[in-house]
């Protein structure tokens, strides 16, 4: 009887880890859905302002017009550029280009914005290893293993809010 309660107390550890696991998992999955979502939502609304000021103040790129088509298929560094010709500031892209590393990051696991996110900022790369399976050996002993949170959230939701304020005092300053 003794080996059987063992078993199965073994067993219902086991399922409880098991669930710890696929909860840590949910929830990684769902906060970097809503990250996905903001940023999205900032790339859309940065791409309609750029439509609005071009209206008022046309540009050429490589000695052609930029049209409203050019602008949809942008990505963020030419958008980037586009906002730094009109007068915005460099300083207020660089917590928006975490937030798109993180993104890009979570939608495509390793690549390009993995990198670059491991070197500019480790703490988010590994808030996305178990999300994103990342190989252990990109990690250091020093590093402690934390999840995507609400308060990462809270915090791009914040640096999206600074943005458009520090946007709308740099270009219609």
């Amino acid at each position: 009887m003794g080996c059987e309660g063992s078993s199965i107390e073994e067993n219902a550890m086991d399922f409880s880890s098991s669930l710890a696991d696929e909860y840590m998992l949910l929830s990684d999955g769902i906060y970097s859905a809503v990250l996905t979502g903001l940023f999205h939502l900032w790339e859309r609304d940065i791409k309609n302002l750029c439509i609005h000021l071009l209206r008022y103040n046309p540009i050429t790129y490589r000695d052609k017009p930029v049209t409203e088509k050019d602008l949809h298929n942008y990505n963020y560094d030419k958008l980037k550029s586009i906002l730094i010709f009109w007068g915005a500031e460099e300083s207020i892209f660089h917590e928006v280009n975490l937030l798109r590393l993180i993104v890009n990051t979570a939608k495509h696991n390793a690549g390009p914005s993995a990198a670059e996110l491991l070197a500019t900022n480790s703490k988010y790369y590994n808030k996305l290893s178990i999300l994103c399976d990342f190989s252990i050996g990109d990690f250091t002993k020093d590093d402690e293993i934390e999840v995507l949170s609400i308060d990462d959230i809270m915090y791009f939701g914040s640096v999206v809010n600074a943005f458009w304020e520090e946007l709308g005092k740099s270009i219609y300053a």
